[in-house]
């Protein structure tokens, strides 16, 4: 039954051609030389749509349990606990080094079995001993393997193409996130792709906003991780998609002669997932992916992207009109957002300095810019950005050691990480004894494969990538690396890596092209990527 409705859901979009299609190279996942079955279809003039079929299951591989890459200390200890209750356990290698060359940890396994529920049996027979070890399939591992890979590739050819390219959040608000196929429905678009990455509960932020920046046709809706790269839109005369490096965000308020730091946009004061934040005029924080920072003394500015009312809690908010005057002022938080003008609160040390200065019908100015490298970019209509990372291509080149830089560190001295705020649904952790040692999420996040959803760019010419993965025998996902060879083996010479796990999903004139790895189904996202005619 799996192979029948694997096979329906690829004739799906099949038109004209269904071949090893000389259009689409070897795209090197798992190894090169596997087949490779295409069908493409032309959706519009200078948008074309590829679904491909990479490789087949292989008899070697098979489910298993496992720790993720772990310290030697909790090495010992597991395979300690595994012998004393009879139980065979044999260690093996990541398959890649850490993003400094470092060795990641072992990783500590047990059995080969042939279908999940004999895994699963044995993993809460452990469980019962007091050892937790996960599921896992060894096609994941990001070891030469047949697969097998479904892949979705959406081709835009920026001088031919007479659409538009942009993103929508869930359902226009930030409070409010969507399923990519009711977006793309809502926009009539002919293709949709799942954006960047967001907060998935209210543990972690709002639930739904943007974990980085987001600017949506001109307007800055969200501040950027400093530090991360960022995709640009611009659908102004002549249309063009790039990648920015190093994307900040300057923030300020300017009341009488002073200037003040605005921290957020957005957002829950104290609260920021990804990190990269700014702490004042001078320091922020590195970008920590799937970690939360907090900071107790924060401006925070809305505006109606938010949603129809602000987060409440203790401090002082005030309301600033169009005009840039001031129009209530109130000793509390959670009031609601103007259709014009902003929000404002001031939280811990800001609240006694901010309630001093303003007064009603006051005079302040806000001013919100985007840099990347120093080098502003201005914000217009038709021009969109969306957070994500690590880059995968610079100037055709795969840099590994790059990606501390996005979010990725493995090591932090004097600053406490854990990865207790990791998505559960994505398992890509299992936590360590190791204080501030981010080896294991490493492993987990980026060199096992997973869904992934990607964009890179040929001259004119825009790929956009979603490999569906952690379904075994159906389809096994990539890992960062392999995302950043297939875009190299498309000829790109710049690509960047978008949310992926459960999030990942390409809808194209209203249907998926692929399955969610989420057990309940297609994910709810944040915002999505539009190609509108």
């Amino acid at each position: 039954m799996k192979k029948l409705a694997y096979y329906i859901l690829f004739t799906l979009y099949a038109c004209s051609n269904v071949s090893n299609d000389s259009k689409i190279p070897d795209l090197a996942i798992g190894r090169k030389g596997l087949n490779q079955q295409v069908s493409y279809k032309k959706l519009a003039e200078g948008l074309f749509f590829y679904q491909i079929q990479r490789g087949s299951p292989s008899p070697k591989d098979y489910f298993v349990l496992s720790s993720g890459a772990i310290s030697e200390k909790t090495e010992k200890d597991l395979l300690k606990k595994l012998k004393e209750k009879g139980t065979i356990s044999w260690i093996e290698e990541p398959a890649e080094k850490g993003p400094h060359g470092e060795f990641l940890g072992n990783i500590v396994r047990v059995g080969k079995f042939e279908n999940i529920k004999d895994v699963q049996k044995k993993e809460q027979e452990l469980k019962s001993e007091g050892i937790q070890m996960t599921v896992r399939h060894t096609a994941e591992d990001n070891k030469p393997t047949s697969g097998p890979f479904l892949l979705s590739i959406l081709k835009i050819d920026l001088t031919s193409f007479k659409g538009n390219i942009s993103s929508a959040l869930g359902k226009n608000v930030i409070k409010e996130k969507a399923y990519v196929t009711d977006i793309s429905k809502k926009n009539n678009a002919l293709a949709a792709i799942n954006g960047g990455f967001f907060a998935w509960n209210n543990t972690v932020g709002v639930d739904g906003e943007p974990a980085g920046i987001s600017v949506i046709n001109g307007e800055l809706v969200s501040e950027a991780t400093n530090g991360r790269s960022a995709l640009v839109i611009d659908n102004n005369t002549p249309k063009k998609v790039s990648i920015a490096k190093n994307v900040t965000t300057r923030l300020r308020l300017f009341i009488n002669d002073t200037s003040f730091l605005i921290h957020g946009i957005n957002r829950e004061a104290g609260k920021v997932l990804n990190c990269g934040n700014q702490i004042d005029s001078v320091r922020s924080r590195i970008p920590i992916h799937d970690f939360v920072c907090n900071n107790p003394n924060e401006i925070i500015l809305f505006n109606k992207q938010f949603g129809k009312k602000s987060i409440q809690g203790e401090g002082i908010e005030f309301i600033i009109n169009e005009e840039g005057k001031v129009i209530s002022k109130n000793t509390y938080r959670g009031g609601e957002i103007p259709e014009k003008g902003y929000l404002i609160q001031a939280t811990g040390s800001y609240i006694e300095e901010l309630d001093s200065l303003i007064a009603k019908n006051q005079t302040i100015r806000v001013e919100t810019k985007v840099f990347t490298d120093q080098k502003e970019i201005k914000l217009k209509n038709g021009i969109y950005l969306i957070n994500g990372g690590p880059i995968l291509l610079d100037n055709g080149k795969i840099d590994p050691h790059a990606r501390f830089k996005e979010g990725f560190e493995t090591q932090f001295q004097n600053f406490k990480v854990s990865d207790d705020f990791v998505d559960k649904k994505d398992k890509s952790s299992i936590s360590d004894d190791a204080q501030n040692n981010r080896k294991g999420f490493y492993h987990g996040w980026v060199v096992r494969r997973h869904p992934r959803t990607a964009i890179g760019i040929k001259n004119n010419d825009v790929y956009i990538v979603v490999v569906y993965g952690r379904q075994p025998t159906i389809t096994a996902g990539a890992s960062i690396t392999e995302m950043s060879t297939l875009f190299k083996q498309l000829g790109c010479t710049t690509a960047f890596n978008l949310d992926g796990g459960g999030s990942s999903m390409m809808v194209i004139k209203n249907r998926k092209t692929g399955k969610s790895s989420d057990i309940s189904g297609e994910r709810e996202v944040g915002d999505a990527i539009l190609i509108t005619e």
